[in-house]
Order: structure tokens, then sequence, then C-alpha cells
């Protein structure tokens, strides 16, 4: 089977391509906007690399992609900045047109990855079979991504799974992410970072794991829909960083209620993983 991954250099993406070309014996195509990038992350895999802007016009995607079995899409340009946008008014519409051009053009099984925003400012745990509630220009443009593409693979008899992911964390990470400023840190031999107060309840997993999961979902031929990618085990984001810090043996003070908590999000908000576990086992 040929697996193509979009966004294959990404934080994700890379942890993905890696899971795939470890773990099994599929034939990898890794998809970038930047060839140089392509090959100094997997210089050493016997891999086929694609150098595009999936955001271009072509007449027929899914021919000059190679006809590959399974679309992995992580692609998503210019985040974490979730307020801007030009999610709506640039990524939305370029990803429908490459997406459809894909499907129309005889795409089979396409994997995209949401985002647990989707679910809005709900407290408590999420289950996939829950009502929306986007509110920040990323979310939004993610949420009417998946009712697009639900409506057209109906129609059009191509496998879809959407996968909405929780918070994760690992290497590679956007350095402006909370545990990228604590191991930054940590590195650096600082005294102290400024939090906040440490009282929400959130939903924490490791790149890798999310990569495994990624990976497991989208080799699953018999079950489509929603999928939560998360922990299922809430945790207060002050425990997680206590015990994040701990495991580096070093003196680092933890300044909590130094910034105030976000409006943008809930105090309590963790993932059901449920589906999940019933799917991998």
């Amino acid at each position: 089977m040929k697996i193509l991954v979009t966004g294959a250099t990404g934080f994700i993406g890379y942890h993905v391509v890696n899971y795939l070309i470890e773990n099994t014996k599929h034939q990898i195509v890794a998809l970038s906007r930047n060839q140089k990038r392509l090959v100094d992350k997997f210089s050493q895999a016997s891999i086929l690399f694609i150098e595009a802007n999936i955001h271009e016009e072509k007449s027929n995607w899914f021919q000059f992609l190679g006809s590959p079995d399974l679309i992995i899409h992580l692609a998503w340009p210019n985040l974490p900045n979730y307020t801007e946008k030009f999610h709506l008014t640039e990524n939305l519409p370029k990803d429908i047109m490459f997406l459809n051009n894909l499907i129309d053009n005889g795409l089979k099984s396409l994997v995209v990855v949401g985002t647990c925003f989707e679910y809005g400012i709900q407290s408590g745990e999420m289950k996939e079979d829950m009502s929306t509630f986007p509110s920040n220009p990323y979310s939004i443009a993610k949420d009417a991504l998946r009712r697009y593409l639900e409506f057209k693979t109906n129609s059009n008899g191509c496998n879809f799974k959407w996968l909405r992911l929780f918070y994760i964390y690992g290497e590679g990470q956007n350095p402006n992410s909370l545990i990228s400023q604590i191991n930054h840190a940590l590195n650096n031999g600082e005294k102290q970072i400024n939090l906040s107060g440490g009282s929400q309840i959130r939903d924490y997993l490791p790149v890798n794991e999310v990569a495994k999961i990624i990976s497991k979902l989208s080799l699953d031929s018999q079950n489509n829909g929603i999928f939560n990618v998360c922990s299922g085990e809430p945790i207060r984001l002050k425990d997680f960083i206590v015990q994040y810090v701990k495991n580096f043996k070093q003196t680092l003070v933890l300044n909590f209620g130094y910034y105030p908590y976000s409006p943008l999000e809930p105090m309590e908000f963790w993932g059901s993983n449920s589906k999940i576990n019933k799917l991998l086992k």
C-alpha cells in the first residue's frame, strides 16, 4: 500500500512518518513544501519525497502525487496563530480545493486531523458524538472542513476519518508552546519561569504516542468517522508541569499565578478515548 503524508516535516508529521517507516512495510511518501527539509529530516529513510505546495491549483492532484492508496493529511500552514482570519479566508478554501480534487480523481481513503477546539468552550469530558461550538477562526475552519468532507465522502465512497487532537508535547514542538518554554528554561539554566495559576484540567499525550495512534487509526480500513486522539486522563496543569520538571532533576522555580487564565479556553477540558481504545485493542 502507498501511504502519503502531507505536512511530513511538521511537528506531528515528522513523528507519523517515522512511526510508519519503523513499524510498517508500506511504501511511504513524504510531502512538504521544502525538499531540503525533507532530505534533512529523513535522509536515511527509504521513502519517496515530493516537494509541492498543496494550496496551488493542479488539474489532477491524485495523479501528480502518484495515486496513493491512503492520504494522511496533517498540513495546515501558519499554526499556532489560532485567532487569525487567514484560517478561514485562505487555508479553508484552499484545503477544500485540494482535497476535493483528490477525491474527484480517485482517492479512496483519507485521514485528516482536526482539533479539540472544535468542541468550543464546553467543560468536562468531550465525546465524539457531542455537538461542536468552535469559537476561534482556526477551529471554525477545521469544523467547516470536516462537515464538507463528511458530505463529500458520503456521496463519493471515499473512506474518511477525522481525528481531533488534544494537547500534545514533544520533540519539534513550536517554541512558543508551554512545554517548549519550560524546556528552554531548563536547558538554559534559568532559575524561574512565570505561569498561570495551573488549576486548568487538561489532557496531554506525548507526540510519539500521538503519531502511533494516528498511524494505527489510519491503517484501520474498517472504521470511519470522528475520533478523539487523547489520553482520556484528565490532569491538573499544575500537577502535570511539576511532574514534568521533576523528570529533569533540575531546580526551576514554577511561579504559578503570574499570568491570568485565558478566557478562550474552559477550565476543565479533556477527551474521552473509549472509542479509539476499542479500535486499537
